[in-house]
């Protein structure tokens, strides 16, 4: 997260696809797909069983730097959206109707508190389709993700999804790395011992 320039975003226009206008985001030269990890943080809501799932973390008062960095994503989306409007919409929009139709990614925060921030899961007939791992790289559920855990997110940043009275920045938690405290032991789940035979 903290060599991400949003400098080198490339958008492209939005276009019609369902109900709705999509237009891709993409890093550099290469036009790469944005991939960002998160800072270590902790997490607050798992709503893994919700209709659009999601996990809520808590982003600690010394790693502000990966919220700024969504703050700028976010003006960004805006300042880029206000530069192109008369070549994606037509028209002449003020950039105060589109700050107000933008639904940030980022929420303001009180003093004293540690901001929060919403990343959603991906899903596909109903599964989440998001892969989850624990400090020995083995493939765990993501209902192992509880309260007050401490993860590291790999997120995807898609593009601009426009609808009729808002629009914002499809961002995707692609993967997840969990941290417990008491995870001292690997303990093997199957059965592991090699029978030779009986009697020894």
């Amino acid at each position: 997260y903290d060599i991400i320039d949003t400098n080198l975003f490339n958008y492209t226009k939005p276009e019609k696809y369902n109900n709705s206008y999509f237009g891709s985001m993409s890093y550099g030269d290469n036009s790469e797909p944005i991939y960002i990890q998160t800072p270590k943080v902790k997490c607050n809501i798992n709503a893994k069983d919700n209709k659009n799932p999601y996990l809520e973390v808590i982003i600690p008062n010394n790693k502000l730097k990966f919220y700024d960095l969504f703050v700028n994503i976010d003006n960004n989306n805006i300042k880029t959206t206000f530069n192109n409007s008369n070549e994606w919409f037509s028209q002449n929009l003020p950039i105060d109707a589109i700050d107000d139709m933008y639904k940030p990614i980022t929420k303001s925060f009180k003093k004293n508190t540690d901001p929060c921030i919403k990343f959603k899961l991906p899903i596909i007939k109903n599964k989440v389709q998001c892969s989850v791992y624990n400090q020995m790289k083995t493939s765990i559920d993501i209902t192992d993700i509880k309260e007050n855990d401490e993860v590291i997110l790999i997120l995807h940043l898609k593009g601009l999804k426009v609808l009729k009275q808002y629009y914002y920045c499809e961002c995707y938690i692609s993967q997840i790395k969990l941290f417990k405290e008491n995870f001292k032991y690997n303990i093997i789940d199957d059965y592991s011992i090699i029978d030779i035979n009986d009697d020894e």
